[in-house]
């Protein structure tokens, strides 16, 4: 058996360990998922994609978050039971797939803010902690001008508490690469191969 390769791990996983490493991490200490439902943002100002000129009336299709939420206006302050309360907005930026007059794809670009407020555990004292948001918006309903756009979406956010931290853990070794397919069509190459064989 080989646990030097990537991917599952058959038999025991205690073969092959060959050594404990120091790895550095950011350690969650506390942490907590939020929904928000249908909620409704109304006149989101937008930007239409570089070099599109799409016919007016639009067809809303979807909303999207593209990524690279972040927390605005934070506070942290104390709660009961030696607790943090710990509240900010969280800013998604949004991506509106939509059709034009002429049935013809296009995407605009916008912004929207979400209010949190959360209580996490307190971190150990003197300890230095981050507070690091992660998360999704969808949204099928809305409408589109070129004022700006309506609609309504579900969001998900995650609050987490982090430390950096040094751990110590058995490992098999330093990861072993398989050599290079060579592929006639790189489509198929791209898209067949795993990222390991």
């Amino acid at each position: 058996m080989n646990n030097i390769n990537v991917g599952r791990i058959n038999g025991n996983a205690l073969c092959g360990l060959c050594e404990k490493v120091c790895i550095r991490v950011d350690k969650v200490l506390d942490g907590c998922k939020c929904f928000f439902s249908g909620v409704r943002e109304d006149n989101i100002p937008v930007a239409f994609s570089e070099g599109s000129a799409p016919t007016a009336p639009y067809n809303f299709v979807a909303v999207e978050g593209t990524g690279g939420v972040t927390a605005q206006n934070m506070t942290v302050s104390s709660a009961d039971a030696g607790r943090l309360r710990i509240s900010y907005n969280a800013l998604f930026p949004v991506s509106i797939t939509f059709t034009d007059a002429q049935n013809r794809s296009y995407y605009a670009l916008g912004n929207i803010s979400q209010p949190v407020s959360v209580v996490l555990k307190n971190p150990p004292v003197n300890q230095p902690y981050s507070v690091e948001i992660t998360g999704r918006l969808v949204g099928k309903q809305g409408t589109l001008t070129a004022a700006g756009a309506s609609f309504s979406c579900c969001i998900a956010i995650i609050t987490a508490l982090t430390v950096k931290s040094d751990i110590v853990l058995p490992v098999y070794g330093d990861c072993v690469y398989p050599h290079c397919t060579a592929e006639e069509d790189e489509c198929a190459a791209l898209f067949n191969t795993p990222p390991f064989a």
